[in-house]
C-alpha cells in the first residue's frame, strides 16, 4: 500500500474518531474528492474498520440521502504501558482511543528489570483476557518511560530512578 493512500486512510479514521459523518462531509474536510473517500471508505468497511451507522432524511430536499459512516471502536485496540520510578500503568483503549479499562501497580528500585517486564506483561494479559481480547486484535503497543530512550533501537539507555544499565 503506498504512503498517500495510508496516509489518506489515516485522514479518514482521523474524521470519524469523535463523530460519523457522511463520505461528502469527510471529502469536504481533508480536500479529496468524494469518489477517492468512497473508495477508501468502501475499503475500510470491507475491512470491519468503520460501519454505516444511518441515513439522514434530507426534509424534501432533491438528491441522495446522506449515509453516516462511523469508526468500528471495537475493531482493534492498543495497550499502553507509563513506567514511572515508583508506578506503572498499563492500559487498553479502543479504535477511538477511549480507554476501555486500565490499572497500576507500585514497582521499586530493588525490583530487577525482569521483575518489572513480567509484572508489565501479566497486567496486559490479565486485562486482555478479563476483557476478552485476543492477541491477534492488537494493533500494538506504546511504552512511554522516563530517561534516555534510543527509540531506532528499542533501547531504555538510563530511565532516572529505575535502572541504570541500558535495556531492550
Amino acid at each position: 500500500m503506498s504512503y498517500v493512500k495510508v496516509n489518506n486512510r489515516a485522514l479518514i479514521l482521523n474524521q470519524l474518531k469523535e463523530e460519523r459523518k457522511s463520505r461528502k462531509d469527510i471529502a469536504d474536510k481533508i480536500k479529496l474528492t468524494p469518489a477517492a473517500v468512497t473508495i477508501l471508505v468502501n475499503e475500510l468497511m470491507q475491512e470491519g474498520c468503520i460501519v454505516e451507522s444511518s441515513h439522514v432524511d434530507t426534509s424534501g430536499n432533491v438528491g441522495r440521502k446522506k449515509i453516516f459512516v462511523k469508526l468500528n471502536k471495537e475493531f482493534r485496540y492498543t495497550i499502553g504501558v507509563n513506567i514511572e520510578p515508583k508506578l506503572v500503568s498499563v492500559g487498553i483503549a479502543n479504535l477511538a482511543s477511549e480507554i476501555i479499562k486500565s490499572e497500576k501497580f507500585k514497582i521499586n528500585s530493588r525490583m530487577s528489570v525482569d521483575e518489572i517486564i513480567k509484572k508489565i506483561v501479566k497486567a496486559c494479559m490479565d486485562l486482555l483476557w478479563e476483557l476478552n481480547i485476543s492477541k491477534s486484535n492488537v494493533l500494538g503497543i506504546g511504552v512511554g518511560i522516563v530517561g534516555i530512550v534510543d527509540s531506532s533501537k528499542g533501547i531504555s539507555n538510563h530511565a532516572y530512578g529505575l535502572w541504570k544499565e541500558q535495556v531492550n
